[in-house]
This record gives structure tokens, C-alpha cells and sequence, in this order.
């Protein structure tokens, strides 16, 4: 039985019926030949939260493409969204230093990694997929900063101290700056393949440090954000230099974003 004969059977509104088929259409194509596997799961959410800006209309596509998951007897269920005005889980300050103080506590090239990783993740407030894709010809060294498409983001002197010295035992020819290094064979296949470290490997780093605290929290590159933006604000940050550290394109959605802190 194909999807849209299992809807049709169903007791819905026919108006209802084709909007079901309609998006499971369109994931369908989006998914092309790829295979139902969680790795394209992220990527299909990860295009959600770039094409739509309402959380509703996002949703309405994760229940559906739920829905046809259930029929396909596949367990994965996307988490859906929340509200657009839900209150933001900020970090101290001294819970920040704590973080990012934590991989210093153990020797080797992973933990050099992690150190510059979360550093640049809180200070510079990049997000995540951007983070993800920078190489090592992004960083300009004479003036020790990060150039995004001719942007200029200044580095901590701490967070240009731990760079260098992963820059400096970095013993490949991999291009980007944050590559895997969790496992010896899998590191070798991506260094070799001039490969990046991937978003949800970057989430993945923050919730092994996040497992460290007592009791444990939850710690994401979003969380990490808004920790940085609204201690800006609560320094007497305006609207403007948060715009300008978290890089909002439009002063719309800056405006927004600073009356939620």
C-alpha cells in the first residue's frame, strides 16, 4: 500500500489529505535517492530552520513527515519545535568559565581542539554551521582575527593563545580548522578526505562537557549564543553591539532577538 492510499483510507478531511500528500511530496524529493537514515534527518531539519523563519510552519512539516515515518515502520520521530517566545536558558558567567576551562584539564590534540572549539563557539558568536566549515585560511595571523566573507572578528588573546598551539601540533594537511580526532582510524579516513568536523559533532563535544558539570546541563551552540548576548546586554550592551557580536543581518531580527533578553 503506497502512502497516499494509506491516507485516503484514513478518516480525515480530503482538504487535510492533500496537504499530507503534498509535503510528504515534497520531502520525497528533497530526499531524492538518499536513504531514510537519521544523518539525512538532521540534514532535512537543518534545511527547515534555514528556509522557513515560523516555527508553526516548520512544525506542521515535522508532523507530517512523522506521520509518514510511523507508516514506513521507521522509529525516528523529529523533535518539534517550541514557541518562538519561549524563555532563554542563559549561563553564568562563572558556569562559562567552567566550560570552557574543562578541556584544559587533559593533555593532547583532542583536547587543544575542544579548548579552541568552545572558546570560539562563545566568544566569537558564530553559529554552529559556520563554525563547522571555517579552514585554516580564515584566520589571519598577523592581526589575529577570523575573516568571514571580509568580515573581521577579533579573537580573545586566550582563545589566539590555544589556536596557535593547535595550529602548531596539527600534523596534516587537512584545510579546515576543526577536524575528528575522537578516533584514530576515523580521523586518518577524514583527514585524508579533507573533511570538517560536523555540526552534530560539534553538539556532540558540548554535551560530553556538559555531562561534566554536577548536577549535568544542557549546554548547545544556541544556548551559547544567547549566554554571550544577553551578558552583553546586562554590561550595558545595546541592541546595536549585539547585532554587530552575534552577526545579524537585519536590524529586524536583532531588534526582536534584544527584547527577548
Amino acid at each position: 500500500m503506497t502512502y497516499k492510499e494509506y491516507i485516503k483510507l484514513r478518516k480525515l478531511k480530503p482538504s487535510t489529505k492533500k496537504i499530507y500528500i503534498w509535503h510528504v511530496d515534497k520531502f520525497l524529493k528533497w530526499l531524492g535517492d538518499k536513504k531514510l537514515s537519521i544523518y539525512n534527518f538532521n540534514k532535512y531539519y537543518e534545511y527547515l530552520l534555514e528556509k522557513y523563519k515560523k516555527v508553526a510552519s516548520i512544525n506542521i512539516r515535522l508532523s507530517i513527515i512523522n506521520d509518514y515515518l510511523k507508516y514506513k515502520e521507521n522509529k525516528y520521530q523529529f523533535d518539534l519545535l517550541t514557541v518562538e517566545n519561549r524563555s532563554l536558558s542563559i549561563l553564568t558567567k562563572e558556569q562559562v568559565q567552567k566550560l570552557l576551562d574543562k578541556p584544559t584539564k587533559r593533555k593532547g590534540l583532542m583536547y587543544l581542539r575542544d579548548k579552541v572549539l568552545l572558546e570560539i563557539l562563545y566568544y566569537t558568536g558564530l553559529k554552529v554551521k559556520i563554525i563547522s566549515k571555517l579552514k585554516k585560511e580564515n584566520i589571519d595571523y598577523i592581526k589575529k582575527e577570523i575573516l568571514i566573507n571580509k568580515k573581521s572578528i577579533a579573537l580573545t588573546p586566550e582563545t589566539w593563545f590555544y589556536l596557535e598551539k593547535y595550529l602548531e601540533h596539527r600534523k596534516d594537511d587537512n584545510s579546515y580548522l576543526f577536524i575528528s580526532l575522537d578516533k584514530a582510524n576515523a580521523s586518518k579516513k577524514r583527514i585524508a578526505k579533507n573533511i570538517n568536523l560536523s555540526i552534530r559533532s560539534i553538539e556532540r563535544t558540548l554535551e560530553k562537557y556538559s555531562r561534566t558539570f554536577t548536577p549535568s546541563l544542557k549546554i548547545t551552540p544556541q544556548i551559547l549564543r544567547d549566554t554571550l548576548a544577553f551578558h552583553i546586554k546586562k554590561d550595558g550592551g545595546d541592541k546595536n553591539i549585539i547585532q554587530n557580536a552575534l552577526h545579524f543581518k537585519t536590524d529586524v531580527g536583532a531588534e526582536k532577538y534584544f527584547k527577548k533578553l
